[in-house]
C-alpha cells in the first residue's frame, strides 16, 4: 500500500542542504565534550521568563496568565461541554466565557479555605477525565497558592497509593467513578486522604447530569474510613459565601508535582514551579503567536500530562476557545465534526491511526479511485515540500478527506510526545490544506515545552530551543556520538526557566537527571543541522550492544517497521549474547479488514477484538505471509544485523485493538513502551524465536 512519493523521498538530504542558520551559537561555551551552548535568537539578552501583558511585562505565574486571559477576554467564551441530558446522552456544545469561569475559580478557592485544605504547601490531587470542573478544581487550587498532584488511573493501584502517601494527599478532586476507588485505597492506615471533593450535578451549562449525583451510599463508606465526601456545588457553594481572601501564587511556588508513568519502577513527581510553566508559555510570540479568539481548541489529552497542560496555558493567553471531548475516545470524530477545531495538539501514535485507515481505504477502492489518489498525493506531496499547494486536488480531493476526518477547519496542529516520521508529517499536511503544522519536543521535566519547529516545510526536525531554555549537546563516546561531528551529536541537555527543579521527594533520582551545573540530561540523542534545527536521533537508554560488537537503536528501528501499514504496534528485542533482533509485532486493524475482503472473509461491521483475533486465528496462513513482505520491504535501507530476523504476531487486543496498552501494562498513558515488561511478558515467545534461529538461551545468559 503506497504512498506516492511521500515515503521515497529523502527528507535527510532535503534538511541537510538547508544552510539557513536559526539559532545563535554562544562563544566561549565549547569544552572538551561539550558542545557550544544553543540559544533562540529571542534569548540573546537572557532567558525570556513569561509572555507578556499588554505592557510588555512577563507574566510569571499559571495564575498571572489566566487572570490576564480573563481581563482581556472577559465577555469571550471560554470552555464548551457538551450537556448531560436526562436520557444519559450528551447534547450540544454549550459554553461559558472567560469571567465566569475566573468567578468560579475564586469560589472554588474560597471554599478550599473555608473546609480547611488551603495550609501552607499544601498538595490537593485531582482525578479525572478532561472536563470543566477539572479545571475549575486547578485554578481554585492556585488561587489559594497550593499546588495541584495530578492523577490518573492507568498508573495502577500500587502507582496510585504510592503517589496518595508520598505527596501527603489529605484532599482529592475526583469523578464519581474514581470514588469507589477511593473507598477501597482510604481503608488502609496510612492513607492520608482526608476529604473527597466530587465532580457532581453542579452543571454549568444546564442540563441534568443526574449521573454525577453524590451517592449517599458513597459518602457512608468514606466516612466509615474517617473521610468526608462533598460535592463541587457544596464547595462551590461555601466558596460563594466566604469572605475569605484570594491568595495567589509567586513565580517560586510549585504548580504542579506531575508524576511521570515511566517505563520502569515507581513513578517520579517532577516539581514544577509557577515559573517554569509560565516561562514555557513565553513561546507564543515566537512560535504560532497567532492565537485569537477566532480560534476552536479541543481538550482530549490527558489533562494529567503536561502537554495537556500546556496547550491549555497557550490558548488562555491568546482568548481561544476550547470544548471538551465527551470522554468517549470512540467519539472524537464527532466531537471534530460539531466543534470543528482550528487548533489541534496530538501524538504521532493519533496521527498514524488517521493514517492508516485512509490509506486502507484506498487499498480497498478501484484502481481508477486508487489511481488519481496516488497521483495527487504523489503531486500534493511534491508540492508541499515548496510551499505550495495543487489546488485541483485541493478541491477534488483533499478538502473532502480532511472533512470527513474532521479537520476542514484545521488551521494549526502541533505534534509532540513522540518523534514523527516525516512522511506521516508531509502526509498532514497534504490532506489538511492551509495547516500550520509543527513538530515539538519536551517532556514533563522540561513543562513539555523544549524545542518547536519554526513555520515552514521542517520535516525531521524538532525546530529550535524556545527562548525559555538553552541548550547543548554531550559526546556519547561508546556510541560515537560527539559535539565535534560534521553535524555536531550528543545526549541533549537544557536548563533554564522552563526546567524542573527534580524530584519530589526522590533527591537521588533528581541527582542523576540534573548535573551541577543545573543541565538537565535527557537521556536522548540528538543533531544540530545545518540551519541550527535539532533532529532526535537516538535514544541513550535504549541502545543495545550484540555479541558480535554492533549497536542497535531500538526506537530507530522500530520507527521503520512501524511505517508499514500491516503494523499496529511493534516492539524490538535484541538480547546482547546473540547476534540478532527478534521482535514482536501487532497487526494494524484496518490492513486486516482489507487482506480479509480481498481473501473472501470478512470481519463483522463493527469488529470486535474476539472476531479480529478469531480471523488470526483462522486465516494465520493468508495473513502472516503479506504482513512479513510488508515487514520485509520496510526494512531494505537497514543494516543486516539491524534487520529482524523473526517475528511473534500478537492477536490478543484491547478494545482499541492495542496489543500492548496500559492494562496489561505493557505500556505507559503516553504509548511508550514499557521495554522490561514486554520482556517478561514475551520471554517465552522470545526465547522460542531465537530457539528457531538456532540461538536458543543457555544457562550463562542474562535475559
Amino acid at each position: 500500500m503506497g504512498a506516492g512519493n511521500s515515503k521515497s523521498f529523502n527528507y535527510e538530504e532535503a534538511l541537510l542542504s538547508d544552510k539557513n542558520f536559526l539559532m545563535q551559537w554562544v562563544d566561549g561555551t565549547e569544552d572538551e565534550t561539550h558542545s557550544p551552548v544553543l540559544r533562540h535568537p529571542a534569548a540573546t539578552d537572557g532567558l525570556l521568563t513569561g509572555p507578556p501583558n499588554d505592557a510588555g511585562e512577563p507574566l510569571e505565574t499559571c495564575w498571572d496568565i489566566f487572570q490576564y486571559a480573563a481581563d482581556k477576554y472577559a465577555d469571550k467564551e471560554l470552555f464548551g461541554t457538551r450537556t448531560f441530558e436526562a436520557d444519559g446522552t450528551r447534547g450540544e456544545y454549550q459554553w461559558q466565557k472567560y469571567s465566569e469561569i475566573a468567578e468560579l475559580a475564586n469560589k472554588v478557592g474560597k471554599g478550599l479555605v473555608e473546609i480547611g485544605a488551603a495550609g501552607e504547601n499544601e498538595n490537593v490531587g485531582v482525578w479525572g477525565l478532561n472536563r470543566v470542573e477539572w479545571l475549575l478544581a486547578n485554578l481554585g487550587i492556585y488561587s489559594q497558592r497550593l499546588r495541584v498532584v495530578a492523577l490518573y488511573a492507568t498508573l495502577g493501584d500500587e502507582a496510585m497509593k504510592y503517589i496518595c502517601e508520598q505527596s501527603e494527599l489529605k484532599t482529592i478532586f475526583a469523578e464519581k467513578n474514581k470514588v469507589k476507588d477511593l473507598i477501597r485505597h482510604s481503608q488502609g492506615d496510612d492513607f492520608p486522604l482526608k476529604t473527597v471533593i466530587q465532580f457532581d450535578v453542579y452543571a454549568p451549562l444546564g442540563g441534568q447530569n443526574q449521573v454525577d449525583a453524590v451517592d449517599e451510599e458513597d459518602r457512608k463508606a468514606l466516612e466509615a474510613n474517617g473521610v468526608k465526601l462533598i460535592g463541587l456545588s457544596e464547595l462551590i457553594k461555601l466558596g460563594e459565601e466566604s469572605d475569605k481572601a484570594i491568595n495567589p501564587p509567586t513565580k517560586d511556588d510549585i504548580a504542579f508535582i506531575m508524576y511521570t508513568s515511566g517505563t520502569t519502577g515507581m513513578p517520579k513527581g517532577v516539581i514544577l514551579t509557577h515559573g517554569n510553566m509560565a516561562g514555557a508559555t513565553s513561546c507564543v510570540d515566537y512560535f504560532g503567536g497567532s492565537i485569537s479568539t477566532e480560534d476552536v481548541g479541543y481538550s482530549y489529552l490527558p489533562l494529567a500530562h503536561i502537554f495537556e497542560t500546556f496547550m491549555q496555558l497557550f490558548q488562555w493567553y491568546g482568548g481561544a476557545r476550547i470544548g471538551f471531548f465527551q470522554g468517549n475516545i470512540k467519539l472524537l470524530t464527532k466531537d471534530f465534526a460539531d466543534l470543528q477545531p482550528t487548533i489541534l495538539a496530538g501524538v504521532p501514535r493519533v496521527f498514524s491511526k488517521v493514517y492508516s485507515k485512509i490509506m486502507a481505504g484506498v487499498a480497498q477502492s478501484g484502481c481508477i479511485k486508487k489511481f488519481f489518489f496516488n497521483k495527487a498525493l504523489a503531486e500534493s506531496s511534491e508540492a508541499v515540500r515548496e510551499g505550495k499547494r495543487v489546488q485541483k486536488w485541493d478541491d477534488k480531493i483533499w478538502s473532502n478527506v480532511a472533512g470527513k476526518v474532521g479537520f476542514g477547519r484545521l488551521r494549526l496542529l502541533i505534534t509532540g510526545a513522540a518523534p514523527m516520521p516525516p512522511y506521516l508529517a508531509e502526509f498532514l499536511k497534504v490532506i489538511v490544506p492551509g495547516v500550520d503544522y509543527r513538530e515539538g519536543y519536551g517532556m514533563t521535566e522540561t513543562s513539555a515545552a523544549l524545542c518547536l519547529a519554526p513555520k515552514g516545510n521542517f520535516l525531521g526536525t524538532v525546530g529550535t530551543v524556545y527562548p525559555c531554555n538553552e541548550m547543548r549537546l554531550e559526546d556519547i563516546a561508546e556510541m560515537g556520538y560527539k559535539h565535534t561531528d560534521t553535524h555536531p551529536r550528543g545526549e541533549i541537555c537544557v536548563r533554564g526557566n522552563g526546567i524542573t527543579q527534580g524530584y519530589y521527594k526522590n533527591p537521588e533520582a533528581t541527582k542523576s537527571t540534573i548535573d551541577e551545573e543545573g543541565w538537565l540530561h535527557t537521556g536522548d540523542v540528538g543533531r544540530i543541522n545545518p540551519n541550527g534545527t535539532l533532529s532526535i536521533i537516538d535514544r541513550k537508554k535504549n541502545i543495545v550492544k550484540l555479541s558480535q560488537g554492533e549497536y542497535v537503536a531500538l526506537e530507530r528501528i522500530e520507527a521503520v517497521y512501524n511505517k508499514t501499514a500491516a503494523v499496529g504496534q511493534f516492539w524490538l528485542y535484541c538480547n546482547s549474547y546473540k547476534p540478532m533482533c527478534v521482535a514482536v509485532a501487532v497487526p494494524d486493524l484496518d490492513w486486516t479488514i482489507g487482506q480479509a475482503k480481498s481473501k473472501g472473509f470478512e470481519l463483522p461491521s463493527p469488529p470486535t477484538p474476539e472476531a479480529f483475533a478469531d480471523a488470526w486465528t483462522k486465516h494465520r496462513s493468508e495473513l502472516e505471509p503479506e504482513l512479513l513482505a510488508q515487514l520485509k520491504e520496510a526494512e531494505k535501507g537497514l543494516k543486516g544485523y539491524e534487520k529482524v530476523k523473526a517475528v511473534h504476531i500478537e492477536v490478543d487486543v484491547d478494545a482499541a485493538f492495542q496489543g500492548f496498552h496500559v492494562d496489561n501494562n505493557l505500556t505507559t498513558p503516553t504509548f511508550k513502551l514499557k521495554r522490561p515488561k514486554l520482556r517478561d511478558h514475551y520471554l517465552d515467545e522470545i526465547q522460542g524465536l531465537y530457539t528457531k534461529l538456532g540461538e536458543g538461551p543457555t544457562g550463562s545468559e542474562r535475559w
